[in-house]
């Protein structure tokens, strides 16, 4: 369901990466970000890679065609998230040329969807 939601919008894309057997073995979420406070830019939301295959370049190749879709849609600038304690991950993204900016706290809120009108 949501995998179809995405597809359905021309400001995102689910990258695969699949081996030799055309069996998936990573992926990259990217999308379009619109926001007041800064330019329109690209943003990498996920990147998984399994963790059998991981060193051997999928992640490499997942984040350059990350970048080719977000060139290709007029975007100069892409983003990316990482947790924390991710401190591989973290070499892994400035090794492409990313700079860590900011580190900030994430907060999150659950409630009930409003229903009826």
């Amino acid at each position: 369901m949501r995998l179809r939601a995405l597809r359905q919008s021309q400001e995102q894309a689910v990258l695969v990466a699949a081996d030799t057997r055309d069996q998936a073995i990573g992926f990259v979420h990217v999308q379009v970000r619109h926001a007041i406070e800064h330019d329109s830019r690209a943003e990498a939301v996920a990147l998984v890679v399994n963790e059998q295959i991981r060193s051997r370049g999928v992640g490499r190749l997942l984040m350059e065609a990350a970048e080719s879709w977000a060139r290709a849609q007029g975007m100069t600038t892409i983003v990316l998230r990482s947790n924390v304690m991710r401190d591989r991950a973290h070499s892994f993204y400035e090794r492409l040329g990313y700079r860590h900016t900011k580190s900030q706290k994430f907060f999150i809120k659950e409630f009930t969807p409003k229903t009826g009108t």
